[in-house]
């Protein structure tokens, strides 16, 4: 059996915030501008409660999940780690209910069957136990607690660092990226070591 190697979706394969800002100028008929580095988009974007829920509202309702486009990178990360011989996975916390609209938006990069949707509020344990389920080897996030809760439970915990403020910081035995294409090389060296023990 191959190893596995899972992929959060949204800010590591996907461009998730250009859509949803492109959605929110729609929503609410004027540009939208990025006013700070927070994850939360209505922070990141500096809407009301009321612009953000409209937005979401829109978001859900015109089908913009299967509009997200993928990062430059992510073709050429997923490939070269499935070159490498892994077995790839996505998982995101969305509801099952996206899930073929996630694999529009992925172009077929990664099939349906292989994203696994945890519904929005699921926590950083909850993903966490997917990856001890799957018997993951390697999981790349751009969320610091996601990746933190993985330590211990996978060998190569990977953040892919995007800049957000507020984050927690890196727990011990995390690999730090800031280039999706750095991914592969710390999934081939994973893969060597195993191999030659």
């Amino acid at each position: 059996m191959n190893p596995i190697v899972v992929f959060d979706l949204d800010g590591v394969l996907l461009d998730f915030a250009a859509s949803w800002a492109q959605c929110a100028s729609w929503e609410l008929g004027r540009p939208i501008q990025k006013v700070s580095d927070a994850y939360d988009l209505q922070e990141r974007f500096a809407l009301s409660a009321r612009e953000c829920h409209r937005v979401w509202f829109a978001f859900h309702r015109d089908t913009w999940w299967e509009r997200v486009p993928s990062h430059d990178s992510a073709w050429d990360a997923v490939c070269n780690v499935e070159a490498a011989g892994a077995s790839i996975w996505a998982v995101t916390n969305v509801d099952t209910q996206w899930v073929h609209a996630r694999a529009i938006s992925l172009g077929g990069l990664i099939p349906s069957g292989r994203i696994i949707c945890l519904g929005e509020h699921a926590s950083a344990h909850h993903r966490a136990g997917i990856l001890e389920d799957l018997r993951a080897q390697a999981f790349v996030d751009d969320q610091a607690v996601n990746v933190n809760a993985a330590v211990g439970i996978i060998a190569a915990p990977v953040l892919l660092h995007r800049g957000y403020q507020g984050q927690e910081e890196p727990a011990h035995g995390v690999t730090v990226i800031d280039d999706l294409l750095d991914f592969p090389v710390v999934i081939e060296s994973l893969f060597k070591a195993a191999r030659s023990a």
